[in-house]
């Protein structure tokens, strides 16, 4: 039987140990012995994030770091008040300081922003303390109303509301070697780029020498020749130069499928998982340890077969998928797999090899 996925990411070359932990595991007793780790709100926030996110949902925050002994008088509040730089801070920070303030009628006066004048500027500052809309909106609603009335949420925040602004585009981008890769591992970073037309400035690859081998290289990111064109120009022109554009995709049918299938083992259970074209060979398995700086590994299959990307879906339903610390180009597709799983897949591989070899008489 195949197993359930789960998610696990472990030491390995880039891979960072942290193991997540299973749907449905943070009931509320498991909540409560994490926070008690923490002394307040924001540690927690920061050692747990999952934990974090759950007490939030289920409403425990308030229980889990309330100051039952502390009386708090105008003067304390407005002490306490003061080391934060807005609503939201505040509440989350200090919970039984910011009850008080509200029971007082203080809050409003806390956090006045009536008398500033919000421009596009100040709004992008002002934003920058929040990571998602919803903060934003609770903790500075002068500046969120200006933010939509410049047009600038959309801009501000991407679909999973976090917040991208140039620098961080820019420091998130440097952890990708191109448009694809970047556009794999941070889809909110990259739409934010093309949105603030930063896209071509971060991979700039005008003065980049293109050989044979560069291009090969990096086609292979690519499933069609019009996907490498608009994502890489240089390289697609150098591929016209050299005369290899039409070898790179000649055994692509019209809907980008590759004709093999292939496994290789990184180091005892975990295995990679994929497609690729006969006539590159092992380029692709080659091209992948080599960007995740695997300088061993093992190629258990790489045979052609009928449907070879049905039968990737397939396989990649065994085992539990593995995480890994910095994103790259067919990093999905590793496994961690017991022997049973291991045996399944390479009878399925065979299984598929052998008709490809002995079609079935019509």
């Amino acid at each position: 039987m195949q197993n359930q996925h789960n998610t696990i990411s472990l030491s390995v070359s880039n891979l960072t140990i942290a193991n997540k932990k299973p749907y449905g595991y943070w009931t509320e007793n498991n909540v409560r012995l994490e926070a008690s780790k923490y002394s307040c709100k924001s540690d927690f926030k920061k050692g747990c994030p999952t934990a974090y996110k759950s007490a939030r949902r289920h409403g425990l925050l308030n229980s889990l770091f309330v100051n039952k002994y502390k009386h708090w008088d105008i003067e304390s509040i407005i002490k306490e008040a003061k080391k934060y730089n807005g609503r939201l801070e505040f509440s989350n920070g200090s919970v039984s300081a910011y009850g008080a303030a509200c029971r007082l009628g203080l809050i409003n006066t806390l956090f006045e922003n009536k008398v500033k004048r919000w421009d596009k500027e100040s709004v992008i500052d002002e934003a920058q303390k929040y990571q998602s809309r919803v903060e934003f909106s609770d903790g500075c609603a002068g500046a969120y109303r200006a933010a939509l009335r410049f047009g600038l949420i959309e801009i501000l925040f991407d679909e999973k509301n976090k917040f991208w602004d140039k620098n961080r585009i820019i420091s998130e981008a440097k952890k990708y070697n191109g448009k694809r890769d970047f556009s794999i591992g941070s889809p909110g970073a990259y739409q934010a780029a093309h949105r603030l037309n930063l896209i071509n400035e971060l991979f700039n690859n005008k003065n980049k020498t293109w050989n044979k081998s560069s291009v090969i290289d990096e086609a292979m990111k690519y499933e069609s020749k019009s996907d490498f064109g608009r994502l890489c120009k240089s390289a697609y022109s150098a591929a016209l130069r050299l005369g290899v554009i039409d070898q790179l995709f000649s055994n692509k049918d019209s809907h980008g499928k590759r004709d093999s299938i292939y496994i290789w083992r990184l180091e005892s259970d975990i295995y990679k998982i994929g497609v690729t074209s006969s006539n590159l060979g092992e380029f692709r398995i080659k091209n992948v340890a080599r960007k995740a700086g695997f300088k061993q590994y093992e190629i258990l299959r790489l045979v052609k077969v009928v449907c070879a990307k049905k039968l990737e879906k397939k396989l990649l339903k065994f085992g539990l998928v593995v995480d890994f610390a910095k994103p790259f180009d067919g990093c999905q597709e590793f496994r961690k797999l017991t022997n049973f799983d291991l045996k399944e897949i390479l009878d399925l591989i065979d299984l598929a090899a052998n008709a490809d070899k002995n079609p079935a008489p019509v």
